[in-house]
């Protein structure tokens, strides 16, 4: 987990048999660098980036929890993130929700180059378009949205 650093660099790393996440950044971080990394058999999601904001200006009489609002100017959000050349494969085995990227009130992330394959949902969740400047190219993704639910 990374909160409250910047530029951290995971690389050439092999993460299998995680129950949860295996990179999970939270909150403010830059510039964190994640690439040519094998993520397999997780339990949640491989990466998760998942920033905080606080409740909008000009108030509202609604109290919202610390970490929740429309507000992110207090920059406590990753920003800045690099996910390249990485394979991903088996999530969700825990988790039904997870997916290779997941990233929620983050923003400037770049996914390039990945191959991501085998989870139960979608591969990369752009939770929301917080901040924008998301880029995502040149991925393979396959085998994905195997556990879908339907009723009669």
């Amino acid at each position: 987990t990374a909160q409250g650093t910047g530029r951290r660099a995971v690389e050439g790393c092999l993460l299998t048999h995680v129950d949860g996440n295996c990179l999970s950044v939270n909150g403010y971080h830059r510039n964190l660098s994640g690439t040519g990394s094998e993520f397999a058999l997780v339990g949640e999601s491989a990466i998760a980036l998942w920033g905080f904001t606080e409740q909008g200006r000009g108030g509202g009489s609604v109290a919202l929890p610390r970490g929740v609002g429309i507000d992110g100017t207090g920059g406590e959000q990753p920003r800045g993130t690099l996910i390249e050349g990485n394979i991903v494969r088996e999530v969700g085995l825990v988790q039904k929700q997870a997916s290779a990227l997941f990233q929620a009130t983050s923003c400037q992330t770049r996914v390039q180059r990945n191959v991501f394959y085998n989870g139960p949902r979608a591969m990369i969740n752009l939770n929301d378009q917080f901040g924008g400047s998301n880029l995502v190219s040149g991925n393979l993704m396959a085998n994905s949205c195997r556990e879908l639910q339907t009723t009669v």
